[in-house]
């Protein structure tokens, strides 16, 4: 729970945009805690097929932190 809670927080102050805007471009980020416990946002929830990420529970250090939108231009973290 603690993770979630931290990795929300973050996830709002990086992309506050997301939450004010009518129309968004689609985001997908996994943040990780001290245990190495992930914690994937993709925003908006039905936009997760667009990206390429590893799957959850892939070993850490798997570069799932800023994801790429298979259509369009990559993402930046």
């Amino acid at each position: 729970m603690a993770a979630c809670a931290a990795s929300l927080g973050a996830f709002f102050v990086k992309h506050r945009a997301l939450f004010e805007a009518d129309e968004i471009e689609p985001v997908c980020e996994s943040w990780f805690d001290a245990d190495d416990l992930e914690v994937r946002f993709t925003v908006p929830y039905e936009a997760f097929e667009e990206f390429d990420v590893a799957p959850l529970g892939a070993p850490p250090g798997t570069e799932v932190a800023s994801a790429r939108v298979k259509v369009g231009r990559p993402r930046g973290g």
